[in-house]
């Protein structure tokens, strides 16, 4: 009995945790998401990955998307689903044309930008980890 206790505490405690976690990356998002776009294309660009304004486009629509589905609110599609576990291997097989060229700003962009517990807790779920 009181061990059930115990796990539903920490069920609990775990679950608060990660609601805060989605509302500080909700609010970082809304104050700071065009510096951390910015901050990920100098990136790129200092790894002398050459990108013009469609990848700008299309990987900023990438982050948004990532972000709202960290944050529940969508469910990303294959490739990102890769990317979110980290499994690059996999997300290469499923990359086109920005995204395989820019690879490299996903877990950039996720390990700067996302909250290392959800970061954590969309693995676990995914992966069976307990």
């Amino acid at each position: 009995m009181l061990q059930g206790k115990q796990k539903k505490d920490e069920d609990i405690q775990e679950q608060s945790g990660l609601d805060i976690a989605r509302l500080e990356l909700k609010r970082d998002y809304e104050r700071n998401y065009a510096d951390w776009l910015n901050s990920t294309f100098r990136f790129l660009s200092s790894a002398g990955i050459p990108i013009n304004s469609e990848d700008i486009d299309h990987l900023s629509l990438m982050f948004e998307g990532m972000v709202e589905a960290y944050l529940g609110l969508r469910p990303p599609g294959e490739f990102l689903r890769w990317v979110m576990q980290d499994s690059l291997k996999e997300a290469s097989k499923r990359a086109y044309d920005t995204n395989l060229k820019c690879l490299i700003a996903y877990p950039y962009f996720i390990y700067n930008y996302i909250p290392a517990l959800l970061v954590r807790h969309y693995k676990d779920r995914f992966t069976g980890a307990q």
